[in-house]
C-alpha cells in the first residue's frame, strides 16, 4: 500500500487521512476519492469520463458534480494561494495533478478507489471476524467478499440463499425499499452531493435514477404496491412526508411532521409515526386519496407508538412502544399486545442507538408468521426474525438470526419471492476540535480531527484552558482516555477492567468524574492516576446525566424515578439535596413527565444547564443551584425559540452564552443562545455557530454521543462517519422451481 506526499500534504488513502503537517484535514467522501485518483495518477491527463466513472459509477449524475467536487478539493487543498497549484484544468478533457509527489510504499496490499474499482475495502474490524465466504453479484460484476458467522449458537445453510451486492458507493447508501413485485429498489444515497436523496434502481441491473435533489436530507423512502408512486421522509420546511412519482418529478408535502412512512398493501392508506427520531410518539394512516390522518390507539390512549409494519391482509398494524411490539386493528378493535418484548429480554436483543427500548419492527413477512428487525446481540448488528401466530397475534421464541453480516444491518424490505433487501452500514465516530472565541461564538479556523480510529470514541470533555481532553470508547471495560493536546500524548491513568462512563473533568483538568452503569455508582479519580473516590453508591442511571462542577466540590446526577429528580451532592461532606425535578409546569404534557438529559456547570458554579424531553417536547433549561434550599428549583427556558430537536448543553467560560445541538435547520449543528448575566434568561434569536450539512462527518442521530464540550479558544466533540451499501438476501431456487427452504 502506498502512502503519497506533496507540498505539506501527507495522503494515506487505507486510512483515509490527509494531513497538512500535524492536523487532519476534513475532505467529503467524493473529494477524497477524487485526489486519492488524481495523485495516484500524478502527472496524467485523467479524463473527465474516467472521474465521472469512477466517483459515480451506474448513477445518472450531471458534469456539474464533478466540477463542484473539484472546487471543494482546491479550496481544501489551497490550490492558488502563494503560488501553489496541485490540480491543472485541461480544458473540455479532464484534470491532472501537476505537484510533485513523493510516493511510499508500505507492507501489505489493499483496493484505493481506482477507476476501475466497485468494491469498497472491508475494514480492519471485520477482517478480524471473517472465517467464511460467498459469491455476490454487483451491479451485474462479481466479487468476493467475505462473510462472519457471529457469537450466536443459530446455524444458517448459507447455500439456501443468494447474496447479492446492490450498490457500490464509497460513502452512504441505506435506507431500501423493495418495490412489491421485487424487481426495483429504492434507497437514499449522498452519492450525488453531501445530503441524502432519493434513487431508484432495476434489480436486474441499469443505471440509478435520482429522484430527488433538496439540500435537505431525503431518506426512509416506501413504494406504493403498483410501482408507481414513493413516499418518503424530508427533514426540508421542519421535516414530513412527501410523496413523488417513481418516474420523477415535483415532490409534495402530505404529512406533516412524519416517519417511516408505509403504504397498505392495497395501496389505499399510508401509515406513519410523529416524534422525535428515537421516541415513541404517535402513530397515524392517512387515507391516500385525501382525507384526515386516523391515529392509531392501542391499550392507555396516552401510550406512545412508532414504526408501524402492515400486516399482509392490510387490516392491522403493528407498532412498537417503550413496553413491547401491539397489533392494533384499524376498525378500532382491542390492540393485542404481542409479548415480544419478553422474547426480546431473554434472548438479549438491543438497539444501541435507540431509547425507545424494543427494536422497532422493518416488515411483516407476507405470509404473516415472522416479522423482520434490526438488533444487537454481542458485538454485531444483524437482521433478525421473529414468529408471530396468525390466530392470537403473540409472539413466538426463540427469535433467529437472518444475516450474518460483517457490518451493521438494519431497514429490512420485503418483496415478492422471499426477496429482501436491507442497508449494510459501517458507523465509527472520532473526537474533532474547531477553534472558536468561546465567549462570542466566533469561529476562527478549520475543523481538525483529533482522533483516527474505526471505533466508537463518544463523549469528550476538556479542561477550560484546552489542554487536557477525557473521552469515552464505547462497549469497552476501562474505555475512559486522558490526552493532553499539547504534546499528543495519552495517559494510562484511567486504565481498569470496571466499566467507566460519561466523563467529566473539572476546569484545570486536574480530576475525572466517571460513572459505572453495573453498580449505577458515581466516583472521582486523579487525572494523573490513583485510588478512585466514591462519590455515591446506587444513585441513580447516572450514564444518562451527570455534571461536575468546575472546582469539583458538587456533582449533579438524576435519579432513576419514573418522575427522575436531579440531586446534587456536596463532594467535602457528602450530603445531597434535592435541586429540581423531572415533572413542572412547563414541561408537563399529557401526564409524560419530562426526561432529564446532559447537564453542565457554569463556570461561576451556580448555574446547572440541561436538556429535558419526553414523547413530545423538548427543551433546554437552566436552574439557580444557589437558590433552591434542597426544594425544587425554578426550570429557565434558555432558548428563546426551543425545537424539538434541541440536546446537549455546553456553557462559554463567562457563562453568558449557551452553546447547543440543535437540528432546527434540517441537519444537526452547533447553535448557542446568549442570555442574560444575572438572570440567565435568552436574549435575542439562538445563532448557529457551525454547520455539518452533510451526511459525513455528522453529528450522530444519538445525540448523547455527541460530548459537546467548550474551552477558551475550542469546542471539542464527537463525529460520526459512516459509509455503507444496499445489499439483497433472496432463497435460492432449485431446478425444480421451488424454493431451497422448502
Amino acid at each position: 500500500m502506498a502512502i503519497y506526499e506533496f507540498g505539506p500534504f501527507r495522503l494515506e488513502p487505507t486510512e483515509r487521512l490527509l494531513r497538512r503537517g500535524q492536523h487532519a484535514i476534513s475532505l467529503k467522501p467524493k473529494a477524497f476519492d477524487l485526489l486519492v485518483i488524481l495523485v495516484e495518477r500524478h502527472g496524467r491527463l485523467v479524463t473527465k469520463e474516467q472521474l465521472m466513472d469512477a466517483l459515480w459509477r451506474g448513477t445518472s449524475v450531471e458534469e456539474g458534480n464533478l466540477t463542484h467536487t473539484i472546487s471543494t478539493l482546491r479550496k481544501a487543498l489551497g490550490d492558488g494561494q502563494n503560488g501553489d497549484q496541485f490540480i491543472e484544468t485541461v480544458p473540455t478533457r479532464g484534470y491532472r495533478f501537476v505537484a510533485a509527489v513523493h510516493e511510499q510504499q508500505t507492507m501489505g496490499a489493499t483496493a484505493s478507489p481506482q477507476i476501475a474499482a466497485t468494491v469498497a475495502p472491508v475494514s480492519r474490524r471485520a477482517r478480524r471476524w471473517l472465517i467464511t465466504s460467498a459469491v455476490i453479484v454487483a451491479m451485474g460484476a462479481s466479487a468476493a467478499i467475505w462473510w462472519r458467522i457471529g457469537r450466536s449458537k443459530v446455524q444458517v445453510a448459507l447455500s439456501d440463499f443468494i447474496l447479492t451486492r446492490l450498490t457500490a458507493d464509497v460513502s452512504l447508501t441505506a435506507y431500501p425499499t423493495m418495490s412489491a413485485d421485487g424487481t426495483w429498489v429504492a434507497y437514499a444515497s449522498d452519492r450525488g452531493g453531501d445530503n441524502l436523496d432519493i434513487w431508484v434502481q432495476q434489480i436486474a441491473g441499469g443505471a440509478a435514477v435520482r429522484l430527488t435533489n433538496d439540500p435537505a436530507d431525503d431518506y426512509e423512502p416506501t413504494f406504493s404496491p403498483d410501482g408507481t408512486q414513493i413516499a418518503f421522509r424530508s427533514n426540508r420546511h421542519g421535516g414530513g412526508i412527501y410523496m413523488v412519482s417513481a418516474l420523477g418529478g415535483e415532490a409534495k408535502l402530505i404529512a406533516p411532521d412524519g416517519r417511516r412512512p408505509r403504504f397498505s398493501p392495497d395501496g389505499r392508506w399510508l401509515a406513519y409515526w410523529v416524534g422525535h427520531e428515537h421516541l415513541p410518539g404517535d402513530t397515524y394512516v392517512l387515507p391516500v386519496d385525501g382525507g384526515q390522518p386516523k391515529r392509531i390507539i392501542v391499550g392507555d390512549p396516552q401510550l406512545k407508538t412508532r414504526s408501524p409494519a402492515w400486516s399482509p391482509d392490510g387490516q392491522r398494524l403493528l407498532v412498537s412502544s417503550r413496553t413491547d411490539w401491539w397489533i392494533a386493528p384499524l376498525d378500532g378493535g382491542a390492540a393485542i399486545k404481542t409479548g415480544a418484548a419478553d422474547i426480546f429480554r431473554s434472548a438479549k436483543l438491543v438497539v444501541p442507538d435507540d431509547v425507545s427500548f424494543n427494536p422497532p419492527p422493518d416488515e411483516w413477512t407476507r405470509d404473516g408468521g415472522e416479522v423482520i428487525f434490526s438488533a444487537v446481540s454481542g458485538d454485531s448488528r444483524n437482521l433478525w426474525k421473529v414468529a408471530i401466530n396468525p390466530e392470537t397475534g403473540r409472539a413466538a421464541g426463540p427469535p433467529t438470526r437472518f444475516t450474518f453480516g460483517t457490518e451493521g444491518e438494519l431497514e429490512a424490505s420485503s418483496s415478492a419471492g422471499g426477496r429482501t433487501a436491507f442497508a449494510s452500514v459501517l458507523t465509527s465516530s472520532n473526537i474533532w476540535w474547531l477553534p472558536i472565541e468561546a465567549n462570542s461564538g466566533k469561529v476562527i479556523g478549520d475543523l481538525h480531527r483529533i482522533t483516527q480510529e474505526s471505533r466508537r470514541l463518544t463523549r469528550p470533555n476538556i479542561s477550560v484552558d484546552g489542554r487536557i481532553l477525557v473521552y469515552q470508547e464505547e462497549n469497552r471495560k476501562g474505555s475512559l482516555r486522558l490526552r493532553d493536546l499539547e504534546n499528543g500524548t495519552e495517559t494510562n491513568a484511567l486504565d481498569s477492567d470496571q466499566d467507566r462512563n460519561v466523563p467529566a473533568l473539572t476546569a484545570d483538568g486536574s480530576r475525572v468524574l466517571y460513572a459505572t452503569r453495573a453498580t449505577r455508582s458515581i466516583y472521582t479519580i486523579a487525572a494523573s492516576g490513583g485510588v478512585p473516590t466514591t462519590i455515591c453508591t446506587s444513585c441513580g442511571p447516572p450514564y444518562t446525566a451527570v455534571a461536575y462542577s468546575p472546582t469539583g466540590d458538587r456533582v449533579a446526577y438524576v435519579t432513576p424515578d419514573d418522575a427522575p429528580v436531579v440531586m446534587q451532592i456536596d463532594v467535602i461532606n457528602r450530603s445531597a439535596k434535592r435541586i429540581a425535578a423531572g415533572v413542572h409546569s412547563q414541561a408537563q404534557i399529557d401526564g409524560d413527565p419530562m426526561g432529564i438529559g446532559e447537564m453542565r456547570y457554569s463556570s461561576d458554579d451556580r448555574w446547572l444547564a440541561f436538556h429535558a424531553l419526553n414523547s413530545t417536547d423538548r427543551g433546554i433549561f437552566v436552574i439557580d443551584t444557589t437558590r433552591t434550599d434542597g426544594e425544587a428549583a425554578e426550570w429557565i427556558p434558555a432558548t428563546s425559540e426551543p425545537s424539538m430537536t434541541d440536546a446537549r448543553v455546553a456553557w462559554s467560560p463567562d457563562a453568558n452564552l449557551l452553546y447547543f445541538v440543535s437540528g432546527r435547520d434540517g441537519f444537526r449543528c452547533i447553535w448557542a443562545q446568549r442570555l442574560e448575566a444575572e438572570t440567565k434568561r435568552p436574549v435575542d434569536r439562538p445563532f448557529s455557530v457551525y454547520h455539518f450539512h452533510q451526511t459525513t462527518p455528522r453529528i450522530s442521530h444519538n445525540a448523547g454521543r455527541v460530548g459537546l464540550a467548550v474551552a477558551r479558544d475550542k469546542i471539542v466533540l464527537a463525529l460520526e462517519e459512516m459509509r455503507g451499501n444496499v445489499w439483497m438476501v433472496e432463497p435460492r431456487v432449485g431446478a425444480n422451481g421451488q424454493s431451497a427452504r422448502h
